[in-house]
């Protein structure tokens, strides 16, 4: 008897992290999960990326279209799946910087200040140079 109630007991809370899981209350911490999904998806883009590159616009459009059915396979959230979109930002095909411009944010680099660099006024006041045509 105490054995079947802690069977109910795990399916009701793992059923209950599912549909956590599904609805966007949680997140990505359940790393698993969201790993298995990742790992299906680049799993798909690298079966296919043969077929991908050597195909019509037709084939395209339906890797294309089957790549994204598996992203948004119980997907509850508005957000992006940031594990995703960091494999999608490390490959260097086609398909994955489509699936990353379409699913992931856009990647914004703050301006960097190097040290040295002399400011656009003193660059202004300089003779023209290769080094000032550089900077």
């Amino acid at each position: 008897m105490e054995g079947e109630t802690k069977a109910i007991t795990n399916t009701k809370s793992v059923s209950k992290i599912s549909q956590m899981l599904e609805s966007g209350i949680v997140g990505s911490e359940l790393k698993p999960i969201v790993r298995a999904k990742v790992n299906n998806v680049l799993q798909f883009l690298q079966d296919q990326s043969e077929e991908y590159e050597n195909g019509s616009s037709d084939v395209r459009k339906q890797v294309l279209r089957k790549a994204e059915d598996l992203i948004m396979q119980h997907s509850g959230t508005r957000s992006f799946n940031t594990e995703l979109c960091k494999e999608l930002w490390g490959q260097a095909t086609e398909v994955a910087s489509q699936l990353s411009f379409f699913y992931c944010p856009a990647l914004a680099f703050p301006p960097v200040e190097l040290s040295g660099t002399p400011s656009m006024k003193e660059l202004q006041q300089q003779p023209p140079s290769r080094l000032r045509s550089a900077f």
